[in-house]
């Protein structure tokens, strides 16, 4: 039986560093290197979201056996989160614009249909599982965070090896 879907994916990273690192350099690092996780998620892991393995790699709520027939019916295909393709397509071809506030990362893509914010039957939206990830790419990712803040605050207290970062 699968996991209830987690509504919201929240990850907590805890900064212990060198006395000898600047906290500037340290959040500027964190700052990059959440913006260059996201293009990495966006370019590495969203477009898994539209294979039809992704019914059980992210434990996609599954839709009605008649809206599955009807989709198969008229454009032969199975992919999840996908009936004609139009929001697919949008959402791989278009750059989030990214923020970084309060080392809170924000990505929003601008002009995408209303229908993915609509809350279906179960109380899921279909943009909530689009950004659905799992551990694995969590840590993938927060090890990419951890190595460019390691990296600036390296850079800002001028040492030659890395800074001890435990993230």
């Amino acid at each position: 039986m699968p996991r209830k879907w987690d509504q919201y994916q929240h990850v907590e990273m805890i900064v212990r560093c060198d006395p000898g690192a600047k906290q500037a350099a340290v959040a500027r690092g964190l700052t990059r290197g959440l913006k260059d996780a996201a293009e990495t998620w966006r370019k590495r892991y969203l477009p898994r979201h539209f294979e039809e393995s992704a019914y059980s790699r992210y434990l996609y709520h599954r839709r009605s056996k008649q809206y599955e027939i009807a989709k198969y019916k008229r454009f032969g295909h199975r992919i999840p989160l996908v009936w004609e393709g139009k929001a697919r397509d949008a959402i791989l071809s278009t750059m989030p614009a990214v923020s970084v506030r309060k080392l809170k990362l924000n990505a929003v893509w601008r002009g995408m249909p209303r229908y993915l914010f609509v809350k279906r039957k179960g109380g899921v939206r279909p943009a909530e599982e689009i950004t659905t990830t799992i551990a694995d790419e969590r840590n993938i990712l927060l090890r990419h965070v951890g190595k460019t803040a390691r990296q600036y605050a390296s850079k800002a207290t001028g040492q030659k090896k890395a800074t001890t970062l435990n993230i």
